[in-house]
């Protein structure tokens, strides 16, 4: 992706269908409003990969 979104850092969680990453919390880093790319907690050994946005749900931060 060219373009780096200004999403990165925020927390998610999938909400799409894919078994792999279901209920998965992870972290953007890239992508843009068309395609979110993410690295998801328990899948260190796997490429960040590009979701598209209504796969992911958006985390509160609760500042801790």
């Amino acid at each position: 992706m060219s373009d780096f979104n200004m999403f990165h850092g925020e927390r998610v969680k999938y909400a799409g269908y894919h078994p792999l990453y279901r209920g998965c919390k992870g972290v953007v880093v890239g992508g843009d409003h068309h395609n979110i790319r993410v690295e998801w907690e328990g899948h260190e050994d796997y490429p960040p990969r590009l979701h598209e946005a209504w796969e992911i749900v958006w985390l509160v931060d609760s500042g801790e």
